[in-house]
């Protein structure tokens, strides 16, 4: 028999969902809701596939803050280009 897993994760929405894998040529199944929690998905995955071991999905939690940060710097860098076109036009021959 293929080894059995289910992986929780979190979506970039910030929802939690869970995938079953098997070692088999099979695709993964996904789950069908998005739950608020990573216990309401756990339980889920557990109601779904009773006895299969659940993990969380190492990289979910940096994937999604990164993915957070990312926007973060390329909001503050065009704030900061606005800034300085404005700075270099309000100075004597600037612009």
């Amino acid at each position: 028999m293929a080894a059995e897993r289910v992986e929780v994760w979190q979506e970039g929405s910030g929802q939690w969902r869970w995938t079953f894998h098997d070692d088999s040529e099979r695709p993964a199944i996904e789950s069908a809701s998005a739950y608020r929690t990573e216990d309401q998905a756990r339980r889920g995955a557990a109601h779904a596939y009773p006895g299969v071991e659940i993990s969380v999905r190492p990289s979910a939690a940096a994937d999604a803050a990164g993915g957070l940060r990312t926007v973060a710097r390329i909001a503050a860098l065009v704030g900061l280009s606005a800034a300085w076109r404005g700075i270099r036009s309000a100075l004597p021959g600037g612009g």
